[in-house]
């Protein structure tokens, strides 16, 4: 649901198997947290064709374009991660809402590291750059999978990873505390914005 003159409601049925469903509440203290996919493309492109962010690259602004319009569904991922994750959430509003819905159905907090987030090359280059922090982490569109899962489970993950050539990182860690901290090069960075407020004016 989100504010505006029209309103279009889909409802989509579905089914998993008994005691398969990956939850935002199955988070437990100490799982890693896990990220497919790059970050903060989509949220570039839209900012380009609002002429709020210039991007001077072709191959960059196409790559970011691309991902604004055409985002791949991560179906096959999803599935498999049923037998390796303990939560899970797509990424449509940003990576710290979404993951602080994990962490508030799990009741636990969080710690990730900008840095271990993947983008693309160009857009790594600049992550010391406050509006390419922003998109990374709060921008939203990029519906990868954010995802918990026990440290046992990484060599499998990284293995899946490779069979379904879809990349994986490792961003961060499940803690006992109430709340979700950002580091950059191991200094705490402060976001301004958490991700897309579908009733903001």
């Amino acid at each position: 649901t989100t504010r505006g003159p029209l309103n279009i409601a889909i409802q989509i049925m579905g089914e998993t198997p008994i005691d398969k469903a990956l939850k935002r509440s199955g988070a437990k203290v100490g799982d890693d947290i896990w990220v497919s996919g790059y970050l903060g493309s989509a949220a570039l492109g839209l900012g380009y064709l609002q002429q709020t962010q210039s991007i001077a690259d072709e191959a960059t602004r196409n790559a970011c374009l691309k991902a604004l319009h055409t985002p791949q569904p991560r179906i096959a991922l999803g599935l498999a991660l049923r037998e390796l994750a303990n939560s899970c959430i797509d990424i449509s509003d940003g990576l710290l809402a979404d993951l602080g819905h994990i962490l508030n159905a799990s009741n636990v907090g969080g710690t990730i590291q900008l840095e271990d987030i993947q983008t693309l090359d160009s857009i790594n280059k600049c992550l010391h750059h406050k509006a390419v922090q922003q998109a990374v982490l709060a921008g939203g569109d990029d519906y990868e999978l954010c995802f918990t899962a026990a440290p046992t489970m990484s060599d499998a993950l990284l293995a899946l990873s490779t069979s379904l050539s879809i990349p994986l990182a490792k961003v961060g860690k499940i803690n006992t505390s109430d709340k979700l901290s950002v580091t950059f090069k191991k200094e705490p960075l402060n976001s301004n914005q958490l991700g897309y407020d579908h009733f903001a004016n």
